[in-house]
């Protein structure tokens, strides 16, 4: 009887926790940042953490749930990683062609790089441009498998990529998250005169 009974308090805790994280997620006040400069616009939950700069190909935003620790040990934070990548054809040698071709050529890479293994993909349109959705599951060199949502949008000669990240047992309570930050992204310029920014 005291089994019985240990055994469904563990069972108690474990589904209030389920809901904790279930509300914790469907109850988000979102704010959005945005770099003119880099003609960004990224919506995520208020009181996350941003960084941003630039590297040698371009662009980059990282958003955590936690303040970034570079001496933490944890193993797969909860994070979005917004990438913009420009000339796109020549630094990625991604070649020439139609865009769809050319982002086909993108995620393929992609997912042979990571040895990802793609559970659901969808395309989209943002902004106007062809994009793809990709849910994969990603091994790492331990063995464990991180599952991903990553999205890759292609105008012009310029490539954006989200990657949407969060520790495998918690990765369904932050769907809809992740989801709604891919369909609010706006990653290229709104300005006609700035086209391939």
């Amino acid at each position: 009887m005291r089994a019985l009974k240990t055994s469904f308090l563990f069972l108690f805790l474990i589904a209030a926790t389920a809901v904790s994280l279930r509300a914790e997620i469907d109850h988000f006040e979102l704010t959005q940042f945005e770099s003119p400069e880099h003609a960004v616009r990224i919506t995520y939950p208020d009181g996350w953490f941003l960084t941003q700069g630039t590297g040698p190909l371009g662009y980059w935003v990282r958003i955590s749930k936690d303040q970034p620790d570079p001496r933490a040990r944890v193993s797969k934070p909860v994070v979005l990683e917004l990438d913009k990548i420009y000339h796109a054809s020549i630094t990625l040698k991604l070649g020439q062609g139609e865009p769809q071709s050319r982002l086909d050529r993108y995620c393929e890479r992609f997912l042979q790089q990571k040895s990802a293994k793609v559970v659901a993909q969808r395309n989209l349109n943002i902004q106007s441009a062809q994009a793809r959705l990709l849910e994969v599951r990603v091994p790492d060199p331990v063995g464990a498998v991180h599952p991903m949502f990553f999205v890759a949008a292609l105008r012009n000669d310029v490539l954006a990529t989200l990657s949407c990240e969060a520790p495998a047992d918690r990765f369904d309570s932050y769907r809809r998250l992740f989801e709604t930050v891919a369909s609010r992204l706006e990653p290229f310029s709104s300005d006609p005169t700035r086209p391939d920014l």
